[in-house]
């Protein structure tokens, strides 16, 4: 959670976002993706209300 603190994301938001698109990630690119420095801040929260 310190990593993605350090990023700008707010952790919950964070995690909710990573629970509903970790089982779609098929590849490492897909799952390296997910990782807290690759995520806009902006699009995690907002993926977060939507849910």
């Amino acid at each position: 959670m310190g990593t993605c603190k350090l990023h700008g994301h707010e952790p919950y938001a964070y995690l909710k976002h990573i629970f509903k698109e970790l089982p779609k990630a098929e590849n490492v690119d897909q799952f390296e993706a997910l990782l807290p420095w690759n995520l806009d801040v902006d699009s995690v929260k907002e993926m977060a209300r939507a849910v």
